[in-house]
């Protein structure tokens, strides 16, 4: 292989990249007022994250839930009707797959293309 050839496949990796963190991190910066986060599990299979914590009440829960749905990079939003059971220091799963094409790029602040 020549050196261009190892350029352009690395490149290709690399687009196919995008950063965990900062996607964690925008999907926290989403998170209203009432919500603690006590877990979030990123699997790549089927590209999802699962979020864990405690709602205050159903006010916020729904809130995050709402900022959720809205957001670009977010495909989808699983939000089981039981999370709703209590009305305070309500504890929530939320499972969210992700619209890949929407998603910063490793090593970028650029978008995917």
């Amino acid at each position: 292989e020549t050196l261009e050839q190892e350029v352009t496949e690395l490149k290709a990796i690399d687009s196919g990249l995008f950063s965990v963190p900062t996607t964690i991190k925008q999907i926290h910066e989403l998170m209203p007022e009432g919500i603690l986060i006590t877990s979030f599990i990123f699997t790549d299979g089927d590209l999802s994250i699962g979020i864990s914590g405690i709602a205050n009440d159903r006010n916020s829960l729904l809130e995050a839930q709402n900022n959720l749905s809205k957001a670009e990079f977010i495909e989808e939003v699983i939000d089981p009707i039981s999370n709703y059971d209590e009305k305070t220091a309500i504890s929530f799963k939320i499972k969210i797959k992700l619209a890949f094409t929407k998603l910063t790029q490793y090593g970028s602040s650029s978008i995917a293309k």
